[in-house]
């Protein structure tokens, strides 16, 4: 899981926060971890796991989506969210192409 947020506008400390608060409460025995770190000089990039499976990681987006905790953390960051594959995942960060990617994932995660 990623989420991808603006670097001028967010305290990453209080979103990665709120992060582990979600999971602790929510996937508490999942094993979940959350790391950080700058996509580009404007937009950080949150990453959320060890999921075991695609699917557990498209749960994890829709609860994400649906807890005013984690959305009230987000607002006024222009976020974005996403699930990505292990072998995905180097290929964004390389391209950093968020735009690109946002397409690919419509395509192949929410036409499912």
């Amino acid at each position: 899981f990623v989420c991808l947020i603006d670097a001028r506008a967010a305290n990453v400390n209080k979103v990665k926060a709120a992060f582990s608060d979600f999971n602790r409460t929510y996937f508490g025995s999942d094993n979940l971890t959350v790391s950080n770190l700058y996509l580009t000089d404007s937009r950080i990039m949150l990453s959320v796991s060890n999921f075991k499976k695609k699917t557990d990681g498209m749960t994890y987006l829709r609860f994400t989506q649906n807890d005013r905790g984690l959305m009230d953390a987000l607002a006024d960051k222009n976020a974005t969210t996403f699930i990505i594959s292990t072998d995905n995942y180097p290929i964004f960060y390389k391209s950093k192409d968020e735009t690109k990617y946002m397409e690919f994932f419509t395509r192949y995660y929410l036409s499912e």
